[in-house]
């Protein structure tokens, strides 16, 4: 008989989606959450010219599709094969593998520069010499990222325990994030924006596949050869209750945006 866990986890990988590979790419398609309209309604607002976007370090394409709306064209770069194969497809969107510091786009060729929560694994002086290389006049370069996510207080909880054993198997790189970007020097004018929120709606299953993306799990599965998430799932179960009931999960945007100088 199965346990309640593999249940659960029969459920995550049977639901419906757009792709059923198992590999960390997909789940990043399947359970990353998007990003607010509200925050893209800003970016080209403050943008002068609306010809051609770079998203880089795509991931999903999450970010360059969204840019689709505004901009004519959108080249969305990201270093992973396998992410790219994985994204977002979208007439308006040119998907290539390139490092962050190595575009080979033109100089002096893009409006806009977007870095949707990868900033902070970039060789950021190299990245920052080559933004400034292939943004036009006056363009505009934005960077965000997103921590934790909060969840109602009888929930939320129950996902301590997990943080707490998750705590040795994040990268270094996750200290930024946790600093909300503030502590990188950012070689632009730097803009005053207004304050960005990501806000869903989630039932069990989609709240542990979130989960299930994070490289701390990962990391934790190939040292211990377990799952933090099965070992604290009675006690998560316990919590949310019917694993069917949505509840709210909510993430604040951490932005740094700023223009050539």
């Amino acid at each position: 008989m199965l346990s309640s866990y593999q249940l659960l986890t029969n459920a995550i990988e049977t639901m419906t989606f757009n792709d059923h590979f198992s590999t960390q790419a997909a789940t990043y398609r399947r359970f990353r959450p998007m990003y607010p309209k509200e925050l893209f309604d800003y970016l080209a607002s403050i943008t002068p010219a609306h010809k051609r976007a770079w998203d880089c370090a795509t991931g999903n394409g999450q970010a360059a599709v969204a840019l689709a709306d505004y901009f004519d064209k959108v080249t969305a770069t990201d270093a992973s094969e396998e992410q790219i194969r994985e994204a977002i497809t979208h007439p308006k969107v040119l998907y290539d593998i390139s490092t962050a510091e190595n575009s080979e786009l033109d100089d002096n060729s893009q409006d806009l520069i977007t870095i949707a929560n990868a900033l902070h694994w970039f060789d950021m002086d190299a990245f920052f010499l080559e933004a400034k290389r292939v943004l036009k006049k006056k363009g505009i370069i934005a960077a965000w990222c997103y921590g934790a996510f909060s969840i109602e207080d009888s929930v939320s909880s129950a996902f301590e325990r997990i943080y707490t054993d998750l705590e040795p198997f994040w990268p270094r790189q996750i200290n930024h994030v946790r600093d909300e970007y503030k502590s990188i020097e950012f070689p632009f004018k730097e803009l005053d924006h207004p304050d960005f929120l990501m806000e869903l709606d989630w039932n069990l299953a989609q709240c542990l596949g979130y989960m299930s993306s994070w490289s701390a799990i990962q990391n934790y599965r190939k040292q211990h050869g377990k799952d933090p998430i099965e070992t604290h799932f009675d006690l998560i179960c316990d919590a949310w209750g019917d694993y069917s009931k949505k509840r709210r999960v909510t993430w604040q945007v951490h932005l740094r945006v700023g223009r050539v100088k």
